[in-house]
């Protein structure tokens, strides 16, 4: 591992920011793909038939909507599987990766709405997903820079042991940052919970 990486990771005046660099840049880039990608979807694919049959669902009024707990654990997953790989050697590789696929799968919806529904769409999209994201992505691009800085720290201490007793992987401070990070998620896990619920019913009613 060369002298200017290792320079990078453990200097705490550069701190997270080379690690938030790359996984936003990954974001967007997933963003791009996913935008693109639902250029593929077909009418009378399997995907459009699921938006049919929830529209549906909604407007009869027959839609169950989902227990906090369930949303709890959606919207937990991409930033908790990104601070337990902050605690391993591969989130080096992973917590990168893994915000570029949330990037896809948020652009993917979102466009294949737009496509299918038009104008509509777009209502129905930002009933769903504008509140929340905003809460969501930036946890999770903080959680992704931190972690990833703190694997790459756990790898160079690996690689070079002589390292180890003048590196502060896990302080309080990155603990404090990530207990935030995940009060404001639960947070939006309640808003999605009792009110995109009834955002998602407004806009339903309008396509």
């Amino acid at each position: 591992m060369n002298r200017r990486f290792a320079f990078i990771i453990t200097d705490d005046k550069i701190s997270s920011m080379p690690g938030l660099i790359l996984c936003g840049a990954l974001f967007l880039c997933g963003c791009v793909a996913g935008t693109f990608s639902s250029a593929f979807v077909e009418d009378g694919s399997a995907l459009t038939q699921y938006f049919s049959e929830y529209l549906s669902l909604e407007q009869d009024g027959s839609f169950i909507d989902p227990s906090f707990f369930s949303v709890l654990a959606d919207t937990l997953r991409y930033p908790l599987a990104v601070f337990v790989m902050g605690f391993s050697m591969p989130g080096m590789i992973g917590i990168p990766v893994l915000t570029g696929i949330r990037g896809y799968t948020l652009a993917f919806s979102v466009s294949v709405m737009v496509r299918l529904y038009g104008g509509d769409g777009v209502l129905l999209a930002l009933s769903l997903f504008a509140v929340s994201t905003l809460i969501t992505v930036p946890c999770l691009l903080i959680l992704s820079a931190q972690s990833f800085r703190a694997s790459c720290m756990l790898t160079y201490m690996v690689v070079k042991p002589g390292s180890r007793g003048s590196l502060s992987l896990y302080n309080i401070k990155y603990f404090v940052s990530c207990l935030i990070c995940f009060g404001l998620l639960t947070a939006a896990a309640v808003f999605d919970t009792y009110l995109t619920v009834r955002m998602v019913r407004f806009a339903v009613s309008y396509i």
